[in-house]
């Protein structure tokens, strides 16, 4: 079975961007990802927590040297899209051992019961 990459990432309100992307098993399927895109708020956005990703803030608040803010943080990511392995370098990043399929099936079912962001330790930043 080949692998894919999944691509997501933070921004907070003031623009600054962290982004992150992990390795899942499968092949990229114009279906499955056109399947994630319908389920996202706004057409772009879900809270990471609830589709068994990692959130990013602790890891952008290292890298812009900030602390969290109420007017500058929440809990939704963005999602950026799926996309073959293309070198060397593709493969530092973390490998889940779940499969493109599956994680299609968490975003398909967060997003018929709703985005929550309650579940997100930011939301109330």
């Amino acid at each position: 079975m080949s692998n894919c990459i999944f691509e997501y990432r933070y921004r907070d309100a003031g623009n600054w961007k962290t982004e992150a992307a992990v390795i899942l098993f499968g092949q990229i399927d114009t279906t499955i990802v056109d399947g994630i895109r319908k389920t996202l708020e706004a057409g772009e956005l879900f809270i990471p927590e609830q589709v068994g990703l990692k959130p990013l803030q602790n890891q952008h608040f290292l890298a812009h040297k900030t602390d969290p803010d109420d007017d500058m943080d929440h809990a939704f990511h963005e999602f950026i899209g799926v996309r073959a392995i293309e070198s060397k370098n593709d493969m530092q990043h973390p490998k889940l051992a779940i499969t493109l399929e599956y994680l299609a099936a968490q975003f398909e079912a967060a997003g018929k019961q709703g985005w929550n962001v309650s579940i997100s330790p930011f939301s109330e930043c």
